[in-house]
């Protein structure tokens, strides 16, 4: 089913009573949008993994959630976008707003992508690689780990990209 034949069925109302309990607006550092948006995100991830939420299932609207939080809706509008570009969400003129159809799916390949980074980062260490060491080739590490090839090559590339490896440790082998 697509998301334009989701919005002509009947489908799931989700209550604002069904999300988690109403934040603090007054955070130290975070903007009413950060708390807005943080607050929708875990309570759709929370709904649906305690499957209270369906995927396509439809949000209150706009009004209704700001007036629970006590914000203006355009806060809440801007957390709604916010959660779409991330495909949490995705939005109908006239329809409403609904759980994105592509939600699990891209939940269960992030945490595959954790677990092997995981795996990976455990199997450095009890390697005792040393911070100059250079890594054996990926397609050894990726046979070794049991993990695969080009999820291995994406997960070195982040961690180069946030400085847990450096290109010395990392030399690009295909071997």
């Amino acid at each position: 089913m697509t998301n334009r034949e989701m919005t002509n069925c009947n489908v799931e109302k989700i209550s604002i009573n069904s999300f988690l309990k109403r934040p603090s607006l007054k955070q130290d550092g975070k903007t009413k949008l950060e708390i807005v948006e943080k607050w929708l995100s875990e309570s759709i991830v929370e709904g649906i993994r305690k499957k209270k939420f369906s995927k396509g299932a439809k949000l209150p609207q706009k009004a209704e959630i700001a007036n629970f939080l006590h914000v203006g809706v355009g806060t809440v509008q801007n957390a709604i976008r916010s959660l779409e570009d991330k495909n949490l969400l995705f939005s109908k003129q006239k329809k409403g707003t609904f759980l994105s159809f592509g939600f699990v799916n891209e939940t269960k390949a992030d945490l595959k992508r954790d677990q092997a980074a995981s795996k990976f980062k455990l199997y450095l260490l009890s390697s005792e690689y040393k911070e100059q060491d250079i890594l054996p080739p990926l397609r050894t590490l990726s046979e070794i780990l049991k993990i695969k090839l080009s999820t291995l090559n994406n997960i070195v590339n982040i961690l180069n990209d946030e400085g847990v490896l450096s290109p010395s440790e990392y030399k690009r082998q295909c071997g």
